[in-house]
């Protein structure tokens, strides 16, 4: 029988379950961690955390947000231990995608800077 005395706000399977719900991933996990991670029905849990902050830093990701989608990444790899192989090549996957994302983006920057001079010193044929 559970009682109000049970879930004090030092229990960590309590406290990851507000976090939960706050959509704090990252300290419900760190909760779960105190709680008993050889446990199964922990290992699960955690196991089903991660797999939804996949599916959002790939959203992210998607919708260009990718630092957002990095920070998820990182947190989902600091966790790695509970991830099958398959799952760790996702992530690695995604980490290279938002890296070839920011180098493209980097070259189209300094094309759009180059363009700009050229136009401001009137050479507007070699700026388009």
């Amino acid at each position: 029988m559970n009682t109000r005395e049970e879930f004090t706000s030092e229990d960590p399977l309590r406290q990851a379950d507000q976090f939960f719900a706050k959509g704090d991933y990252v300290r419900a996990l760190d909760e779960l961690g105190k709680a008993a991670p050889a446990d199964p029905e922990i290992t699960q849990r955690i196991h089903s955390a991660l797999e939804r902050m996949k599916l959002i830093a790939a959203r992210e990701f998607a919708v260009g947000r990718w630092s957002v989608a990095e920070g998820i990444v990182d947190a989902v790899q600091e966790n790695e231990r509970f991830l099958v192989p398959a799952e760790r090549a996702e992530c690695r996957a995604l980490v290279e995608a938002i890296g070839r994302c920011r180098d493209r983006e980097k070259q189209l920057h300094g094309i759009v800077q180059a363009a700009t001079a050229l136009a401001a010193r009137s050479q507007f044929a070699q700026s388009r």
